[in-house]
């Protein structure tokens, strides 16, 4: 697997890719965080335009994973809690993978070794993210609000 930008030909893989982590959100006691509206390959193809559209390859070059990676979250600027560092970061934002294999750890690491300041964000209900990040020593920083999606529960990561 590898990780590149996000091309036009791909967006025919992006709903299908976001039509699986809804089932797999709903199946695990998280049916709240996204709907059917949000995220789609309409976000993703504005995602592209500004160049923070990434997808997670297998060796044919097939999307079997995607997220958007932006250099500033104005909702990040308050939080209920403490950001461990003040430093410039990337958010991470719409992780979403099929259902096979260990995708989200790819991407994870990916980005934990490429860059040195993430932040993301996730629903209280999503714990198989929650679990994911604390696995690779993302800490809870407190509560953000997103505006049209209400709170969520803010990680950090510092290298």
């Amino acid at each position: 697997m590898r990780i590149r930008e996000t091309q036009e030909k791909d967006l025919v893989f992006i709903d299908a890719i976001f039509n699986s982590a809804r089932d797999f959100m709903r199946l695990n006691g998280n049916p709240q965080q996204w709907n059917q509206n949000y995220p789609t390959a309409k976000d993703v193809a504005q995602d592209i335009k500004c160049k923070r559209a990434f997808v997670c390859v297998n060796d044919e070059d097939t999307p079997v994973g995607t997220f958007a990676l932006f250099d500033h979250e104005p909702a990040y600027d308050h939080i209920d809690g403490k950001w461990m560092s003040d430093t410039s970061y990337k958010a991470v934002h719409r992780i979403a993978t099929v259902r096979e294999g260990k995708i989200g750890s790819f991407i994870i690491k990916y980005l934990e070794e490429k860059y040195g300041h993430l932040r993301i964000d996730t629903h209280e209900n999503n714990i198989p993210m929650q679990n994911l990040l604390e696995k690779f020593k993302f800490k809870r920083c407190g509560i953000i609000y997103i505006p049209g999606h209400g709170q969520r529960i803010a990680f950090e990561f510092v290298k």
